[in-house]
Order: structure tokens, then sequence, then C-alpha cells
């Protein structure tokens, strides 16, 4: 066959699409669509060059759909060939009518004939016609479907079931009588049950903790826990965990759950308050507030659970004590004398206390942290401004088109994107931090450069002043990890990592890079 006479052959390309598995076995899965395709290419002497399949729900841009944009690159990637498309049914090419149309122009303009297996395309005013009530009729029965489902699903939430794949710790059952519900899944359910209410309780002080110990305990698969921070946010503001349905974008508002919850309503919200509070602990119960503060904070060098601690009533006035309440731990319910464990703690942070040359050095390392996040705040606030003028001049472009378009839909499109992008400028106003100051002379560099001094003078003198939420974050700045505590020996020293003991061997080890002198950069 010569190439001239290959080049005016029609060359068939088919496209198949259905909206879910679950027609693959129906009568409009996509082997019954590509015979049906084929079939039609045989009648028409077509040669059948490519074939095209996906699974893509709904309508809108059909740019979206990944096959179909292949099929559309294939057609521009070979110019010189006679292309035909064929299509099962209307409601597989597109289920919109405005979509029909660019698809349909978008072919058109390249040559490219559309066909269709049961419906005949005509170029007459009455073709159109009817092709127009088709495609409008597939619109609607996708929109109708849609509602439907809606409908249904919105019924099944309020009525307390989770309608939608199944939330992290928890599967999907059948159940004989409630139908598909949400039950806790084993041992992954146990693990974020932990989880959650260690945060509640102060034991995991951030976010970033929790992920650390999910990832430990095989939870999530990863080595990076910051990785995770907004998985476990969205977990910790979702109260289908504490047995509550929540959906507000169809309007259904903490109806009560048929699931079974993991942690109890106090807890979510006792979460939720430490969310808002920036991860601080602020309902902490009294005798943890006033007169146990390391308790959560000090753990049994025999098991490695957190001590607890209590009062305990004596015949004539009670006595305080910290012990261990793990029932397999060898040193269950013996108790510690809280004057004693906190006595050696003391010892512990005043042993902790960095050389009086040292402070100097860290003085010239706090200069220069400050400087440098006065430098990075200047540089962010030069990004915003940059993005704020480009949201701005893009706005205003927007603006000018809305007023003369011809079509109301198109107007509330650039109305919608207009106020899209409103929202990113206050986004960015609420960003920006205004430094109209002498960095170094204001108020918050004074206040924050006192208490470093003081705090690297006497640590123990700056623990007894503060608050409970305050001791834990100055508990973690120096200490890695909690301390382990023996009955016999006290604090098991040798497990102990100490922050300060890391920076002392830090600026010992780097004295050449320090210029004690000043708060310039070191010359070379």
């Amino acid at each position: 066959m010569r190439k001239d006479q290959e080049n005016s052959i029609f060359h068939a390309l088919i496209y198949c699409r259905v909206s879910s598995d679950k027609q693959k076995n129906e009568g409009h899965g996509l082997e019954a669509q590509e015979q049906r395709c084929k079939e039609h290419a045989q009648k028409k002497k077509y040669k059948v060059e490519a074939i095209f399949k996906e699974s893509f729900s709904g309508g809108g841009d059909y740019k979206k759909r990944p096959e179909l944009t292949k099929l559309l690159q294939y057609i521009d990637d070979n110019p010189l060939k006679h292309f035909v498309v064929i299509i099962d049914d209307l409601s597989r090419f597109a289920r919109d009518v405005v979509s029909h149309f660019q698809l349909k122009n978008h072919l058109l303009s390249r040559g490219v004939n559309l066909e269709c297996t049961n419906f005949n395309f005509e170029d007459t005013p009455e073709g159109e016609l009817i092709e127009t009530v088709m495609a409008a009729q597939h619109q609607y029965h996708r929109k109708n479907n849609k509602r439907q489902v809606v409908q249904k699903m919105k019924a099944r939430l309020e009525a307390g079931y989770w309608s939608f794949t199944a939330k992290s710790g928890y599967k999907m059952i059948k159940d004989r009588i409630h139908g598909k519900i949400s039950v806790p899944d084993g041992k992954r359910a146990k693990i974020l049950k932990r989880a959650l209410e260690g945060f509640s309780m102060g034991e995991f002080q951030r976010k970033i903790d929790i992920c650390d110990y999910l990832i430990k305990n095989g939870y999530w698969n990863g080595k990076r826990p910051e990785k995770f921070i907004d998985n476990i946010t969205d977990i910790i503001k979702d109260p289908f965990y504490a047995g509550y349905i929540l959906y507000s974008k169809w309007g259904v508002d903490f109806k009560k759950g048929k699931h079974k919850s993991i942690i109890s309503l106090e807890t979510y919200k006792r979460n939720l308050e430490r969310l808002r509070d920036g991860g601080s602990v602020k309902r902490i119960r009294k005798d943890l507030n006033s007169d146990f503060p390391l308790r959560g904070l000090v753990k049994c060098a025999k098991c490695g659970d957190p001590l607890t601690a209590a009062w305990s009533k004596g015949r004539t006035k009670r006595y305080p004590y910290y012990f261990c309440q793990n029932k397999n731990c060898e040193l269950r319910g013996k108790s510690i004398k809280k004057i004693e464990l906190e006595k050696g703690f003391k010892e512990l942070i005043d042993n902790n206390q960095v050389k009086n040359e040292i402070q100097e050095a860290a003085k010239v390392i706090f200069n220069r942290v400050w400087s440098q996040e006065i430098k990075n705040i200047y540089k962010e606030q030069a990004i915003y401004k940059t993005r704020k003028n480009e949201l701005e001049r893009y706005i205003e472009d927007i603006a000018e088109k809305a007023l003369t378009a011809s079509s109301p839909n198109v107007r509330k499109v650039y109305e919608r994107k207009i106020e899209e992008n409103l929202s990113k400028i206050d986004g960015i106003h609420s960003s920006c931090v205004n430094i109209d100051f002498d960095h170094k002379e204001s108020p918050p560099y004074r206040t924050a450069l006192d208490k470093v001094n003081l705090f690297l003078k006497s640590p123990y003198s700056v623990w007894v002043k503060v608050e409970q939420e305050e001791k834990q974050r100055l508990f973690f700045f120096l200490f890695e990890e909690r301390l382990p505590y023996d009955l016999n020996y006290g604090y098991r020293t040798d497990k102990i990592v100490s922050t300060t003991t890391v920076f002392e061997d830090f600026v010992t080890s780097n004295t050449h890079n320090v210029e004690v002198g000043g708060i310039e950069p070191p010359c070379k």
C-alpha cells in the first residue's frame, strides 16, 4: 500500500469510559463498550489504531481525564492521519452540555469526526437540537444521581453512621442490624487511643511527639514524624473518635454516632483546648499543678511507665508519694517520698548549669540566632508583599472580565475567583508580622535575653516560679525524655541525655567559631 493511500484511510480511535468498578461487570463495562465500537469500525471499514479506556466519574473539565487527554495528544502527534473517534454512548463522551460541545469542537477543529454506536450526528439545526437535548438529559441524570446519593448518605450520617471510607484506626464491616458500620481496628485503634489520651494528659507535649510515638509503634510507615503533622491534627479535631458524627459540608453537626468510640468526649474537648493553646495543657488537675510537678515527667526505671502521684492518708495527716502503677511491674504500688524524688531532681538540674565562661558565648549565639530570625522575617515579609501584589493585579484583571461577561454563569465564576483570591490576601495579612522597631533594643528582645541568662545561671530558680505547663516545656528543653528513677538508686544519670551538657560540649568544641567579645560574625 502506497503512503498516500494509507493517509486517505480513516484510522479509528476508540474511547471507552466507566464511572466505577461496578460497571465493569455490568452492561456498560469497558470490554462491552470496546466490542461494540470495534463492530462499528468494522462496518464502516475503519482501521482501529488505538483504544483508550479509563474509569472516571462525573462531568466537568474533560482535560482531567487522563486517557482522554492521551487520545487528544495522540491526534496532535499524528497530524497527517485521518482520524475518527468512536464512542459507545453520548454519556461516555461527556456528561454535561458545555463539556460535550467543547470536546466535540476540539476534535472538529483538528479535522476529526466523532461517531457513536447508538446515535447519528447530523450537521443540521434539528440534529444539533436533538444532540443538545441528549447531552442535557445525560447532565440531568448525572446531577440527579449525585443528589440522590448525597441524600441517602446524608440520611445515614444524621442517623449516626459514617457514610464514607473508614476513618484512620477504624474499619468498615457489614452488620446484620446496622448495615455498614465503623468498628475500631484492633491493635491500631488501641495505639491511636493511647496517643490521643497521652496528648490530653500532657504525656505528649507536641503533635510531633504523638507522630513519633505512632511511627515507633507501627501505626504509620515512615521515618519522619513531621510528615504526619496534618494527619494527626485532623484526627485530634475529629469528634468521630469520641463517638460523634460531624460533616459540616452537608449540615450534619455533632450527631451521636452508632459506632464505638476510642476516647471520651472529655478527652476530645481537652485535646481541642490544647490545639487552641498551641499544645500547652490548660486543664491540669490540682494535684498535678501544685503538689506533684514531676508527675508524668519521671518514669519507672524498671518498666519505663510514667510515675503517677497521690496523697496517702495517715492517722493524723496526709503524706505525698510518687509510685508506679503498672500491673506487671515489680515496683507497682511501692511508694517514693515526694521530698526525696523532688530533692534529687533539684540536684540534677543544679548539676546541669553551664559554666560561667560558657554563658558569654551563649549570649553571642543568642544574638546571632535572634538576628537571623529577624532577617528571616524580613525575607518572608518581602515574599508576602510580592505575592499580595500579584493577587491584587490578578483580581483587577478578573474584575474587568466579570464586568464585560455576557453570561451570568461566567460572571459567577469570575466573582468566585475574586472571593477566593481575596481570602488568600486576608491569609497573607494574618501571616505578616510588623517589625517597626530596633530589634536589639525592643522589649521582646530584652525579655527573651534576660530569660536566657537567668535560665543558664540558675535553671531551678526559673523552674519553681513558672506554671505547670511552662515547667513541662522547660523540662523537655533540659532533657530529651522522661527521667528514669529507681527506688533504691534514685535518678539513673547514666541514662539521661542533658540538653545543657550537649550545648556546653558544642560550644567548647567550636570555640574558634565564637568571638566572645562581640556579636559580629567571626573573622576568617
